[in-house]
This record gives structure tokens, C-alpha cells and sequence, in this order.
């Protein structure tokens, strides 16, 4: 149902969030959500998928505008990194390694930037998504 089709659309949403720093090719997309429909139809779950995720991150922009989250170039997907959000993943990341830099000098400023980092840990990244191949990927990364 709608419910179904919305759950999709952020699921996707938070593939192309785990995978931010590359564009994702559609036959990638296609074999991580639709592996079991013929090529057509699941081109056309995809493309059905992108749309309803841009009307969800952007509902009043007009079809005549371009848009700002997710980009589209030669049959690849990107979250738009030019777009203005932040991600608390990325945070955490940050602060780690210059938690990790600073060990060597200034172990009391590395002890605070670990407990910055740790403030945002919220648990296992995307856990609700944890048996999808690509979220214990970025799982172990984290």
C-alpha cells in the first residue's frame, strides 16, 4: 500500500545518505531493492521510488525546478552534496578522528572530543534496517 511505497522511499532516502560521498549507479539501487522484478519493472520502481522520495523532501517544489536533495546524472543517484543539511554520523566521524590527532599531544582535549562524539551515539547505525546488506557495511565502519 501507501505505507509500503513511503517506507521505500526512506529506505532509499537512507541509502543514499549511507552513501553519500559517491554517486550510485541505478542497476546498484535496482539490485539492492527490487533484485526480484524483471528489468523494466524494476526500472520503473525506481524511478516511481526517486519521485516520491523528491515529493517527500520537497513538497512544494514545482516539476519545473531542479532538485536540491537528490540529483540525478547518467543513470546514477546522489544526495545532493551541495545541499544544506548535516548528518550526526558525520559529526561523530569528525570528532573521533580529531580526538584520535590529538592523543598524541593533548590527551585531556582528546578525552573531551571522545565524549562530544560519544553524546551523539545514539546506538547501531540505521539499526531498525540491520539484516540489509549495505547497513552492516556501514555498520562496521562506525
Amino acid at each position: 500500500g501507501n505505507s509500503d511505497r513511503a517506507n521505500k522511499a526512506w529506505l532509499l532516502f537512507k541509502y543514499l545518505l549511507t552513501n553519500r560521498e559517491k554517486a550510485v549507479s541505478a542497476d546498484i539501487i535496482i539490485d539492492n531493492f527490487w533484485p526480484d522484478l524483471d528489468p523494466i519493472s524494476a526500472k520503473q520502481a525506481l524511478y516511481t521510488c526517486i519521485h516520491r522520495l523528491r515529493s517527500m523532501l520537497e513538497p512544494n517544489r514545482s516539476r519545473y525546478e531542479s532538485p536540491r536533495y537528490i540529483i540525478t546524472q547518467g543513470g546514477f543517484y546522489q544526495l545532493n552534496p551541495e545541499a544544506n543539511y548535516w548528518l550526526d554520523a558525520d559529526i561523530f566521524e569528525t570528532l573521533c578522528e580529531r580526538a584520535s590527532e590529538c592523543m598524541k599531544t593533548d590527551s585531556s582535549q582528546a578525552a573531551e572530543l571522545f565524549v562530544e562524539a560519544l553524546s551523539l551515539y545514539k546506538g547501531d547505525y540505521l539499526s531498525e534496517h540491520m539484516y540489509e546488506d549495505w547497513v552492516q557495511a556501514a555498520q562496521c565502519h562506525y
